[in-house]
């Protein structure tokens, strides 16, 4: 090993029962700055029991995970043919306010194998207007990356309403002069939660090693009146201020709607 050799776990090993190959493996706990350092370059010498060395090192590019993405589907039906798990959240038909999906991420660039790196979720903080619902995110979600690129459990996303410390969406402030109520937050309410992913050490400091990329979850909830609220929530927006399309078309009563979109 000529280059890179900080970058490996355990250094070069013989295969068994192969006297003529070794293997190695990055260690998955390589910090970006320690990859930016090497050249990003695992480079090998091999010599012949004649002493004939080859006529150029081979080398390997080592590469740190670039940024995430992730495929949205609803917490009532499958997550690439794995049952969605039951999160709590509210699902089609029921009768609470809420809406709540399961994403499936991947992790970049996919030519390059990341088998095995573990991923921490940050929050990095929140932003809404005056009277919006913003409450800070609950994060430190770890996941695994599998052979396929993906984190070998889904990340969910979800948001409902409820009446025990909860954001409560109908929450009666006071009544107008007339007797109508007058909610305590104001509709249509948005707001942001800035997601920071990072590599992870197994069972480490929890504050991470280095930095993926930065992700945006934005929640949208409209009052339809009559106690009907449309809702609408994205995560892995890369942009914050991404418009947020809602339909104009009028809801049947009691129905809550999830697009399940690919971002």
């Amino acid at each position: 090993m000529i280059e890179g050799k900080e970058l490996l776990e355990g250094g070069l090993r013989k295969i068994p029962n192969s006297y003529h190959s070794v293997t190695f493996q990055i260690n998955p706990c390589a910090s970006k700055e320690q990859i930016q350092q090497s050249g990003g370059k695992v480079a090998i010498e091999v010599e012949t029991e004649q002493g004939t060395a080859l006529p150029r090192p081979i080398e390997f590019d080592v590469v740190f995970p670039e940024h995430l993405t992730a495929e949205h589907e609803t917490l009532g039906g499958m997550v690439k043919g794995v049952p969605a798990a039951d999160m709590g959240f509210p699902r089609d038909g029921d009768s609470a306010h809420g809406v709540s999906a399961q994403l499936l991420v991947s992790i970049h660039p996919l030519d390059v194998c990341f088998d095995g790196v573990y991923v921490i979720e940050k929050d990095k903080g929140y932003a809404g207007a005056a009277g919006s619902l913003a409450q800070t995110h609950s994060a430190d979600s770890i996941w695994r990356v599998g052979i396929d690129n993906r984190f070998d459990q889904h990340d969910n996303i979800g948001i409902k309403s409820g009446k025990n410390g909860d954001m409560q969406w109908d929450e009666i402030q006071s009544y107008d002069a007339d007797g109508n109520p007058v909610y305590k937050h104001s509709y249509p309410n948005a707001f942001t939660w800035n997601c920071l992913f990072r590599t992870y050490q197994f069972m480490g400091n929890k504050e991470g090693i280095s930095d993926i990329s930065t992700v945006f979850q934005r929640f949208y909830i409209e009052n339809r009146g009559n106690g009907l609220f449309y809702a609408r929530i994205r995560k892995f927006l890369v942009d914050p201020e991404k418009r947020m399309n809602v339909p104009s078309n009028a809801l049947p009563a009691a129905a809550i709607f999830l697009n399940p979109d690919i971002i």
